[in-house]
């Protein structure tokens, strides 16, 4: 029999609930919207239960969440990156309906993020009464075990197998020789791209926050906006190089993009970390980097060496798709998780 979760969470953008929701129903599981956003509204007093997790819309979140698991009666209830969920909710929840399998994810570091306890206590409460937890990068596990939380493990991020592939027909706007596809954070990724523009390297960038960035002038020449959906694709298939930049806020050792980028067919060049290098093998399925001096040489090699930079663009398509890193895949390692070790 096919299982049948609600999966709670704000449901703002397709990269996050809806893709796996897809990943879940490839694998034939029935799932079962409860989008917390419907209840979170943009007014001055929503914005302030945001950051408060406490209010009459959060209230009312949690009385909905009671009445769909009792209206639907589901196998599991996946909360997803769920701040505003109380932990008295989740212990009712359990008691009334004893076969009711919880698993959370959060795909930020609740741990090590500088918003502390105050932003982060539901979801830990929560995360502590499920049956699995799953976090996004592998320094997690240890931090979620010292926080009580019990049996958490790593769900690699993945690319969207309906949405990112390598294409053809790509307008001019989009052929660039090197882009960065991300949101500018004060971590060195300015410095790095303002050096690579002063050494002649054509870099253009999409993103959202560089307003805030001091940036060289070759680097504003064209203007910097968000790339959403298959301006994303056509913004990274354009480019001969595609780069990542790891948040260091959040001590990311990769991240999305590390599988966007060779599932839309395109060279990537990245910061070198071991967990990076076991999933494409230096200088044959991408290429990494220790400083933006050796960035700088990176670039240069795969600019002039077009045949070298089409095979590892090649090798990087072949290894990510053939290693299973779709949102379709994670879906299915979600459900094998819940069926070996909770069910």
């Amino acid at each position: 029999m096919a299982l049948k979760m609600v999966i709670a969470g704000e449901w703002r953008w397709d990269i996050y609930e809806e893709a796996l929701a897809a990943g879940f129903r490839a694998n034939g599981v029935e799932v079962i919207p409860f989008k917390a956003g419907n209840y979170l509204g943009s007014d001055l007093l929503s914005r302030i239960e945001r950051k408060t997790l406490w209010g009459p819309a959060t209230v009312r979140l949690n009385k909905a969440l009671q009445r769909i698991i009792s209206e639907s009666s589901p196998d599991v209830l996946f909360l997803w990156r769920m701040t505003h969920i109380f932990r008295r909710t989740l212990a009712t929840l359990l008691r009334k309906y004893p076969g009711l399998r919880v698993v959370t994810y959060n795909n930020d570091s609740p741990f090590q993020d500088g918003r502390g306890w105050k932003q982060w206590r539901h979801y830990i409460q929560t995360a502590r009464l499920a049956h699995l937890n799953f976090v996004y990068r592998p320094s997690d596990v240890s931090l979620a075990q010292e926080a009580g939380i019990p049996n958490p493990r790593v769900l690699l991020p993945y690319y969207l197998k309906e949405v990112h592939r390598p294409i053809t027909e790509i307008p001019p706007d989009f052929q660039n020789d090197v882009v960065f596809v991300g949101h500018y954070e004060d971590d060195g990724r300015v410095e790095t791209l303002n050096y690579l523009a002063r050494k002649g390297v054509s870099v253009r960038i999409y993103g959202t926050l560089w307003e805030n960035a001091s940036l060289e002038p070759e680097l504003k020449r064209m203007p910097i906006h968000p790339a959403y959906g298959e301006d994303y694709v056509r913004a990274l298939a354009g480019a001969k190089i595609a780069l990542v930049f790891l948040s260091g806020k959040n001590r990311d050792v990769y991240t999305r993009r590390c599988f966007e980028i060779p599932a839309c067919g395109t060279a990537m060049v990245a910061p070198r970390t071991p967990e990076l290098g076991a999933l494409y093998r230096d200088g044959v399925e991408a290429a990494y980097f220790n400083s933006k001096e050796e960035l700088l040489i990176e670039i240069q090699r795969l600019l002039e060496d077009d045949r070298k930079r089409d095979q590892i663009a090649k090798a990087g398509l072949a290894r990510c798709l053939g290693d299973g890193h779709s949102n379709i895949d994670r879906g299915e390692q979600v459900i094998r998780a819940l069926k070996e070790d909770i069910f």
